[in-house]
């Protein structure tokens, strides 16, 4: 099975729009988003639109608990994300898992550092935080770093960012999966 996996998309529906045309070009079974749809950007209802209309499976992260939460920060545009988000996507927001577990992969998706969702893990971070973590692959954004690490048994896979990349490339970056074969690929356009 070949799995896409995206993350921080921060409203911006050009580059989640030319991701996808992408994503369809590898013939993937699924997409998996690994949270932070909002935020910044001024297109929330419509990355949301296109999320639900395409069957993507998403998580929350840290920008939809901030405003779920009622924390109208300006520096993430939320002021105005409030004022025109709809009660559809609110809804959606609101059904959001902070994790997902795919079992048959022994696999846990999540936005952060599993279970300590405001931990930033960067390839020269200190490991020692996934001990406690028992799967051999934790896929996480966040960062918006594209990342592959192995650490004792356990691979950290981070997608990198689709709407505000922050590596020193500006190009929107997503990974593609195929666990049968542990093939993955860092996609950038």
């Amino acid at each position: 099975m070949k799995i896409a996996f995206i993350s921080d998309i921060h409203a911006n529906i050009g580059a989640l729009e030319r991701s996808i045309e992408k994503i369809d070009d590898y013939n993937v079974d699924k997409i998996y988003c690994l949270g932070d749809l909002i935020g910044y950007g001024d297109y929330p209802n419509e990355v949301i639109s296109l999320i639900i209309e395409r069957g993507i499976i998403s998580i929350r992260g840290n920008h939809e608990e901030i405003f779920l939460a009622g924390n109208l920060l300006e520096k993430y545009n939320f002021p105005f994300t409030k004022k025109i988000i709809t009660q559809k996507s609110l809804d959606f927001l609101n059904k959001l898992d902070k994790y997902i577990i795919l079992d048959e992969y022994n696999t846990i998706l999540s936005h952060a550092v599993p279970y300590s969702d405001d931990v930033y893990l960067y390839a020269n971070s200190d490991f020692s935080i996934l001990d406690d973590i028992n799967y051999k692959y934790i896929f996480m954004g966040h960062t918006h770093y594209p990342m592959m690490m192995s650490y004792y048994d356990k691979k950290i896979l981070n997608p990198g960012s689709i709407g505000q990349p922050r590596d020193k490339n500006s190009k929107s970056s997503f990974l593609i999966c195929d666990f049968e074969s542990e093939v993955f690929e860092f996609i950038r356009i």
